[in-house]
């Protein structure tokens, strides 16, 4: 997402991310730009990375605890937290 504006139109690389079981799946790699004119673009080769979901869990836990506890303010053009019903961004 835009580090200025926080807008995923200005450009931001996406993914889709699945969870299954204890899987988690990442795959549908894309450039996301809907101010320009192909608002999506897939990446041209397939990815696909899948992580056992209690490991994933456990990451993103720490991370987000290492980001609350490091208490860095965001840069004034940027934002170092962006949440949206069914989607979460953070800025490292």
């Amino acid at each position: 997402m835009c580090r200025e504006c926080g807008d995923l139109g200005c450009g931001a690389l996406t993914v889709n991310i699945e969870r299954s079981g204890q899987m988690v799946r990442w795959n549908q790699f894309g450039w996301d730009g809907s101010h320009h004119e192909e608002p999506y673009s897939a990446i041209e080769f397939p990815l696909e990375f899948t992580f056992e979901a209690a490991s994933y869990d456990a990451t993103l836990h720490s991370v987000g605890e290492r980001v609350l506890a490091s208490q860095r303010q965001s840069a004034a053009m940027g934002h170092l937290w962006w949440r949206e019903p069914g989607f979460a961004m953070i800025d490292l």
